[in-house]
């Protein structure tokens, strides 16, 4: 059994790219934790509740076998530039992040010239964002590079969970 935490925002979250993913980690048999940026009810864009038990300045991401960061849209971008969200990033030892939350990653620099994945809004806008940050974007669901795995929308929250869990077998 392996410990993953799941990063959301407290506000409209997306989630089908947590509820998913959660759900196929939890049926392998992983213990999972919620943090956002206050602890306490967290409530998706669709009004799924569930609740962060640890607040993002308290986690550390060696502490746990994967960081799964989900997106949200406008509400995820509480943690752009947030040195507490890059932080986490840092010490993941296996990162997962889907839709808008690579976009939010490729702030910490870290980890240049890795192949991603992320949400596409047809204007190239989160894509340059990344390719800014000298991440390489892909055009593909879900992209697996070394440690990282990225997924670019609800609809590869599937996918996106599955690659996960083989990566944690």
């Amino acid at each position: 059994m392996k410990q993953i935490l799941f990063v959301i925002a407290n506000k409209k979250f997306q989630d089908f790219e947590y509820r998913i993913p959660r759900e196929i980690l939890e049926n392998e048999g992983h213990q999972i934790t919620v943090c956002a940026e206050h602890t306490g009810l967290c409530v998706g864009v669709f009004d799924h509740e569930t609740s962060a038990t640890i607040a993002l300045k308290d986690a550390k991401g060696t502490d746990y076998d994967a960081v799964i960061f989900v997106g949200g849209g406008w509400a995820l971008r509480q943690y752009q530039n947030n040195p507490e969200y890059l932080r986490l990033a840092k010490e993941s030892k296996l990162l997962g992040a889907i839709c808008i939350a690579p976009s939010l990653i490729s702030d910490s620099g870290l980890f240049q010239w890795k192949q991603v994945t992320g949400r596409d809004d047809e204007e190239w806008t989160w894509q340059q964002y990344i390719e800014n940050n000298w991440w390489i974007f892909v055009k593909k669901n879900v992209v697996v590079d070394g440690n990282i795995i990225t997924a670019n929308s609800p609809q590869s929250a599937t996918a996106f969970g599955n690659e996960i869990a083989n990566a944690l077998r």
